[in-house]
């Protein structure tokens, strides 16, 4: 017996995410939105971070990106990546967060599974 049309659609919609939990990074106001919610808002540049939200942007949030930064003396790339992801890790829970897998040039995002005591 075969499932009824709407029941299909209703599983179908079931696995598709959600339009506020995929975030939006907004370069001109320099603010990151998640759920409806501004988790980041850049008042001082931070570069790194940005060229990173912006990576992720680009390619509409997809759950990793290959990304690095190109080499610059007496700095690593990917000590640098690390940090810039510490550094935006930090600013973004409990809403977001970011990580490295693999060979460290492949970033990926979720959301937190930390919440903050209120």
């Amino acid at each position: 017996m075969r499932p009824r049309p709407e029941k299909t659609r209703s599983l179908a919609a079931r696995e598709q995410p959600v339009a506020l939990d995929i975030p939006e990074w907004n370069p001109r106001e320099h603010a990151l939105h998640f759920r409806g919610l501004v988790v980041k808002h850049f008042s001082h540049e931070a570069l790194n971070q940005e060229l990173l939200l912006s990576a992720f942007e680009v390619a509409c949030w997809p759950l990793t990106i290959e990304f690095h930064f190109a080499p610059k003396v007496g700095a690593s790339a990917k000590v640098r990546l690390r940090e810039t992801i510490n550094n935006l890790n930090r600013s973004v829970a409990p809403h977001l967060h970011f990580f490295q897998e693999g060979n460290g040039r492949r970033i990926g995002w979720r959301p937190s599974r930390k919440r903050r005591a209120t």
